[in-house]
């Protein structure tokens, strides 16, 4: 899972570039307040553990909604947006394609959230086909105001030569935002 209301101990590892072990011991006194709750109790052997292993399976979630709204609250809004890339990035270098298809959402999310900070087009793109997959993953899925969104963000992120550069690209986004909008009752 990605860095939401549940996360994985590895990629907090990830994201801090600190060892599982120092985030681990970071984390205690959260879990001591019954702040963050543990999938199980993995959590424990991690003490002994000595290396950054991504096998390390440890999740957690926040014991309420509200925890991690006053956790995220505390961060300013640059903070948000470089964190929200930086996860997006690192899920897609650290994950397996499966992996990727499974975590799409969420990792367009992520990527979606820190969109303008990207400088590179080669990333801007690969971000629109992401957004494209996720709308199609979410209209599948019958949830079309989210499908919409996506194709939205999409759309606003293609460069103004797109219809010669990008013509499928643009075409899919342009025919399943016309079509999502359709259903949403948008005519």
């Amino acid at each position: 899972s990605s860095i939401g209301n549940t996360f994985d101990l590895y990629l907090l590892s990830l994201v801090t570039k600190l060892p599982v072990v120092d985030v681990m011991n970071s984390l205690w006194i959260a879990i001591a307040e019954n702040l963050i709750i543990p999938n199980d109790d993995s959590y424990r052997l991690v003490k002994t553990q000595h290396d950054n292993d991504e096998n390390i399976k440890v999740k957690f979630k926040f014991a309420h909604d509200r925890v991690q709204q006053s956790v995220y609250s505390i961060i300013s809004e640059d903070e948000k947006k470089q964190v929200h890339l930086k996860v997006g990035r690192i899920l897609l270098k650290s994950l397996s394609v499966e992996d990727i298809n499974e975590q799409l959402i969420d990792i367009t999310r992520h990527l979606n959230e820190g969109r303008d900070l990207i400088t590179e087009d080669k990333e801007t793109k690969y971000l629109c086909e992401l957004n494209l997959k996720s709308g199609l993953k979410a209209k599948d899925s019958t949830s079309y105001h989210y499908a919409l969104k996506y194709f939205e963000v999409g759309m606003d992120l293609l460069s103004e030569d797109y219809w010669q550069n990008q013509y499928d690209l643009v075409y899919d986004l342009f025919c399943n935002y016309s079509e999502t909008s359709y259903l949403c009752g948008n005519f």
